[in-house]
């Protein structure tokens, strides 16, 4: 269920089209706005750059006492709440206050830590994704759209005008930020509304939209091993570029942070590409689609009592098999006819055909719990009693075998569930008789859990049901 599913003429814009239901996996990118020149993002950047520069100077003159007002307004500046209106990020992020005061002292360290290396500014503030551990893109995003919020809501609010969409009053943190006063402000605004998670929906731009930040330090690892090899090999002792994990690269950058401008300037030089929303080569998008929705309009299921749950979880797993081998739902897991999504897509696609009855049905349906022996990929519930875990892996995932044996019964152990579905897709014939196999050697282990197996033939080129 998208946005345009009930205002269709959002297509008409230049604004990402927003699942409803759950979020999207996809983030702003702040060097997006880099080569903005006109429209109510035209001055974003500069915006971005005064922003980090006034958080440098409180730093500065704070000089790390947390009791000077200064510091107490750089701690206040750094507040950044994830904005759950843009439908955008990982859904089941630790979003409370704790996590934002936690989050403002990493953003404290960082700004330190370059005033330490002779650094008074930003020019791309996402690099501290490249000096520290824990700052990632979903961080990064709800930075830049915290400070960009006042344009968002304007932009949102005049393609709601342009195209008569209604809209209510929301109060809102973090409206805008008082560049005078140095606060943020908070407010009433009107903004379009999600009665599916009953909050407001705020728009962005499609261009804007990433899967990681184009300044990121998996990009900055790449850019010194082809840049800067023969200084890791003889200085640093780095042979192979498996030896460049994260903690790694983010030392070399503290080391080294021209190297870092070095980087910054190459992707500037390269310029920007957002996420292919089109294609979504890894399925983050296409699971929604009106496609899914209407399969599951045209194949209702139900259920009655606790045996009656079970059973329908597993039919609803057995229709998106069906699905995926009989309706060529597999096309949507292969990126150009010859080259298959990854195991995230299978679970997105997945989550949406069972988002799609689980809302018919009122079951609850949250993915990747942790009980502390590792994640699973969802868990249907309706009440305490009725609990169904489900575990999705490619055949081809060398861990698939440690899945089974191992992760989904701990975790069923340890949530006292006795009822669990493991589905195995393949891409390939091979991959469907080894996974033939794999299912009749796990009848032998003779497990203390109902694990039901499910084999899902996700090869290219059959045909539809309808034309056998």
């Amino acid at each position: 269920m998208r946005f345009s599913n009930e205002y269709e003429k959002i297509q008409e814009t230049d604004c990402f089209d927003p699942i409803l239901i759950a979020d999207t996996e996809l983030f702003v990118d702040p060097f997006a706005v880099f080569e903005e020149t006109e429209g109510f993002f035209s001055n974003s950047f500069e915006k971005m750059l005064r922003f980090f520069n006034q958080a440098f100077i409180l730093a500065a003159n704070a000089n790390r006492d947390s009791k000077t007002i200064s510091y107490k307004k750089l701690e206040s500046m750094l507040l950044f709440p994830e904005i759950n209106e843009l439908g955008l990020g990982y859904s089941n992020t630790n979003t409370g206050a704790g996590a934002s005061r936690h989050f403002c002292k990493q953003m404290i360290c960082a700004i330190y830590r370059s005033i330490d290396q002779g650094l008074m500014e930003y020019k791309h503030f996402e690099e501290i994704g490249i000096f520290e551990e824990g700052i990632g893109c979903d961080r990064i995003s709800d930075i830049t759209c915290n400070i960009l919020k006042e344009e968002l809501i304007l932009y949102t609010q005049e393609i709601c005008k342009q195209y008569n969409i209604p809209m209510v009053s929301i109060k809102m943190p973090h409206i805008r930020f008082d560049f005078e006063n140095l606060r943020w402000i908070d407010g009433n605004i009107m903004l379009p509304w999600n009665k599916y998670k009953k909050r407001a929906v705020l728009l962005v731009p499609q261009r804007f939209l990433n899967d990681l930040p184009s300044i990121n330090y998996e990009g900055f690892g790449d850019y010194i091993w082809d840049n800067m090899n023969e200084t890791l090999r003889n200085d640093l002792n780095y042979s192979l570029k498996q030896q460049l994990d994260k903690a790694t690269i983010i030392e070399i950058a503290r080391h080294n942070p021209q190297w870092v401008r070095l980087y910054e300037e190459q992707v500037e030089r390269q310029g920007y590409e957002s996420y292919d929303i089109k294609n979504d080569p890894t399925g983050k998008y296409i699971w929604a689609s009106n496609v899914v929705q209407e399969y599951i309009k045209n194949n209702p299921l139900s259920f009655i009592d606790s045996e009656g749950f079970a059973k329908c979880i597993q039919d609803i797993c057995l229709s998106f098999k069906s699905y995926i081998e009989n309706e060529k739902g597999y096309e949507l897991l292969w990126n150009e006819g010859d080259k298959p999504k990854p195991e995230s897509a299978v679970q997105r696609l997945l989550f949406g055909v069972m988002k799609g009855y689980c809302l018919f049905l009122d079951i609850d349906i949250s993915k990747e719990s942790n009980a502390g022996s590792g994640p699973v990929d969802f868990k249907c519930s309706q009440g305490y009693s009725k609990r169904i875990l489900i575990e999705t892996k490619l055949i081809r995932n060398t861990r698939y075998w440690n899945g089974l044996e191992k992760q989904l019964p701990q975790y069923m152990l340890a949530e006292g569930i006795e009822k669990g579905i493991f589905m195995l897709i393949t891409y390939t014939a091979e991959e469907f008789n080894k996974a033939s196999d794999f299912k009749r050697k796990i009848k032998q282990l003779n497990l203390p859990y109902d694990i039901e197996i499910m084999i899902v033939d996700a090869s290219y080129g059959k045909l539809s049901a309808s034309k056998l």
